[in-house]
């Protein structure tokens, strides 16, 4: 009588998964266009300050690149409704101030989160 193969059995379900990261906060785009735009980290140096600052959100430096450059990413000559956080810190950069009334809230944070860093690692 030939031998029967046994079915092979099903890997282990992990009994802790990782956590999917959850939606992006304001507070988190703001963090994440200041790094960008402030400093020249890298992505993984931004993860890791991103993670002393957002404790478990579990992001990676991919998911804060592509999140960047998705929505964050500013562009010249776009209209007011369509800036990002990223385009309030560049004219920030830029210009030393805020060129959109709305834009001093997302400054003021912005600078909060730079407060932090030693200022050799800042850029302005």
């Amino acid at each position: 009588m030939p031998a029967t193969k046994k079915p092979a059995s099903k890997p282990a379900k992990e009994k802790n998964p990782p956590k999917k990261p959850t939606k992006w906060t304001e507070e988190e785009r703001i963090f994440l266009a200041a790094m960008r735009l402030a400093t020249n980290w890298s992505w993984e140096e931004i993860r890791g300050e991103h993670e002393k600052a957002f404790e478990g959100r579990g992001r990676t430096a991919k998911d804060l690149e592509s999140q960047y450059n998705k929505a964050l990413k500013p562009k010249l000559d776009r209209a007011k409704g369509d800036r990002t956080f990223a385009d309030a810190l560049d004219d920030y950069r830029h210009y030393g101030k805020a060129t959109h009334p709305d834009d001093q809230r997302v400054i003021d944070q912005a600078l909060e989160f730079l407060e932090r860093l030693d200022k050799k690692d800042r850029l302005w």
